[in-house]
């Protein structure tokens, strides 16, 4: 056996795999009810109702197709915070889809950068900035109620994929994991949407 042959039978570490680039996002996927009022759209969450603003796509799905009531929905939300890590009121709506049976507890993404860590409070402040592939315009910054083993992992400037979980009682967008990430440059999106 050659030695070129044994260098192509080598398999290539696996720290050597290039990760591939997530872009800067926050979203938050709930399952719920939604009802229209004659205030707006709220959705109900667990028993907590949640006032809602339509985005675009949304409020077309809505006027395609008027929520029947009592009919679980997936929905896909911009969320926002206060400076508490509570959800502000009226997230964005952006999608609406089929519940499905795994879709129960309300789920968390968020990818961007470590703008804080403020380990007195129990938060984790990460930033989201504009990118094409979610026609952001404007950076924003979620404050996330984070345990304190997974505060001593992070630092300022660090870029992080954060998963977790909206607690309706509290209010509360509460972290479970995050992982180190990079980010895909708004240069790299508008190619990945090309292409």
């Amino acid at each position: 056996m050659s030695d070129h042959h044994q260098l192509v039978l080598t398999p290539e570490p696996r720290s050597a795999k290039a990760r591939r680039p997530v872009y800067a996002h926050a979203i938050l996927h709930v399952r719920a009810t939604l009802e229209v009022t004659p205030e707006g759209v709220e959705a109900v969450v667990s028993g907590v109702r949640l006032p809602l603003a339509l985005a675009d796509r949304a409020a077309r799905q809505l006027a395609e197709a008027p929520p029947v009531p009592g009919q679980m929905q997936q929905l896909s939300l911009w969320p926002r915070t206060t400076e508490d890590g509570v959800l502000e009121e009226r997230p964005v709506l952006f999608q609406i889809m089929p519940a499905k049976a795994a879709d129960a507890k309300p789920q968390l993404d968020v990818a961007g950068v470590v703008e804080a860590v403020l380990k007195d409070e129990g938060l984790l402040r990460v930033r989201i900035d504009p990118n094409a592939r979610t026609n952001l315009t404007q950076p924003f910054s979620l404050h996330l109620w984070t345990p304190l083993e997974g505060l001593e992992r992070q630092y300022v400037g660090r870029t992080v994929q954060v998963f977790g979980e909206w607690r309706s009682g509290s209010g509360r967008l509460v972290v479970s994991s995050t992982r180190r990430t990079d980010l895909a440059s708004a240069r790299q999106t508008e190619e990945q949407q090309a292409s």
